[in-house]
């Protein structure tokens, strides 16, 4: 069996598709494999639904206001968590706070070996010490939460959104209508001038509001990349990485698109996006769109994706109208990227890149088996959820068990 390590070592890749191209330099110190990316960016989209609850029990005086500070060298701030263990079960409960001393042993560990966690190096030297640059959670409970990080050892500025947690987010999931605005791809051969994206999560990211005390307006995505340009000018030659779980992989998806195709010469391509337990985006234009960024070297993108995990098959309005299936393909919201599948049974792990650029009959063909599939597995999952409180089709979708999963690929 190759293992996600091996399948990304310093040989060929397995595929010759520019999405899975391996990361792998010789001559490059903070060059990885496929399997340490998708590690790191796994622990960062886990570590930012930590650090925003640490946050807001220092906002309620809970915990020292230390860990309000920006920026901050990450190894302090794990450092402040770490002493303040017993506050942190008091203020959270026993479930919640076990998720983030879980989440620090595994820092403190990777730490004591000089490993990194999310692309951040916890061993100081004085020099390269890894630095939380942003946090935007100051309006936690109506906008986005998102984290910054340099690392140096990496030459990485990582963007990490966090997932669902608020009355807001869960809206914006559920928000699944599409909305068309204009393709940021477009100048690219044979793309139209628009595509159709989630209206919620294009709302969330994209949407304009006033910024500033209302002295402007203006979107969270240009709110986060007016830091990521910032310190990518003050680190020229840095990657830009962006990664997230759940909701949070979608505005990674999301994010990563138009910083791909912002033209920006700031940005060193390709964008390299890692998504964790993501719903789907957008429909066939979008999917197109992102592809053509894909074929011109602008952007990578990484689909991790559980086969157990329910999140990751929605939204969905084709499961069960094979009439929708075939008379509305440019309607059916479509996952985009290299998808990493994580498996339970003997095969551990597939990589999969989509090609649906084979004509109507061909994509047609593809729609109606992978309904048949989805209804097929959402007739057995689905109720064990809603009727029954099955916790295991819970847990696939957490981070977790997204852990769990890789660590086994990797080591068979």
């Amino acid at each position: 069996m190759t293992s996600i390590f091996k399948w990304a070592s310093k040989s060929k890749p397995a595929t010759d598709n520019p999405a899975a191209t391996s990361n792998i330099d010789d001559d490059d110190p903070s060059s990885q494999s496929l399997y340490e990316e998708v590690e790191e960016m796994l622990d960062a989209s886990s570590m930012i639904y930590a650090f925003a609850q640490l946050r807001h029990l220092a906002r309620e005086d809970k915990l020292p206001s230390s860990l309000l500070d920006l920026p901050v060298a990450v190894n302090d701030a794990a450092r402040v968590i770490g002493e303040n263990v017993e506050a942190i079960k008091a203020s959270l409960g026993d479930d919640d706070a076990n998720m983030v001393v879980d989440v620090l042993r595994g820092v403190e560990e990777k730490s004591r070996i000089g490993y990194s966690l999310g692309g951040i190096n916890f061993i100081s030297n004085g020099l390269n010490v890894a630095m939380l640059e942003a946090f935007g959670d100051e309006l936690s409970l109506e906008e986005l939460v998102y984290a910054v990080t340099v690392n140096p050892n990496r030459k990485r500025v990582t963007v990490a959104f966090r997932g669902s947690v608020t009355n807001k987010d869960w809206m914006t999931d559920a928000m699944i209508t599409l909305k068309t605005i204009p393709n940021p791809a477009a100048k690219y051969k044979n793309q139209p001038k628009t595509i159709s994206i989630h209206n919620g999560f294009h709302d969330y990211l994209l949407g304009a509001k006033p910024r500033d005390g209302g002295k402007g307006i203006g979107s969270k995505c240009d709110e986060i990349m007016t830091v990521v340009i910032k310190l990518l000018l003050k680190h020229p030659g840095f990657q830009l990485y962006i990664t997230g779980h759940s909701l949070g992989g979608a505005l990674s998806t999301l994010f990563s698109f138009h910083a791909a195709a912002s033209g920006n010469p700031n940005i060193k391509k390709p964008v390299k996006c890692v998504s964790i337990a993501s719903p789907k985006v957008g429909s066939m234009s979008f999917f197109k769109a992102f592809q053509a960024l894909e074929r011109e070297g602008k952007l990578r993108h990484i689909r991790v994706a559980n086969n157990n995990d329910l999140v990751t098959h929605v939204p969905d309005r084709s499961t069960f109208s094979v009439a929708y299936v075939a008379a509305a393909q440019s309607n059916i919201f479509r996952h985009v990227g290299l998808n990493l599948s994580l498996q339970e049974d003997k095969e551990l792990f597939q990589i999969i890149y989509p090609d649906l650029g084979a004509g109507y009959a061909t994509v047609l063909s593809k729609d109606m088996k992978n309904m048949m599939d989805k209804a097929k597995y959402l007739t057995v999952e689905a109720p064990k959820l809603l009727c029954c409180g099955n916790l295991d089709v819970v847990s696939y979708h957490g981070c977790f068990e997204y852990k769990r999963r890789l660590m086994q690929s990797e080591t068979r």
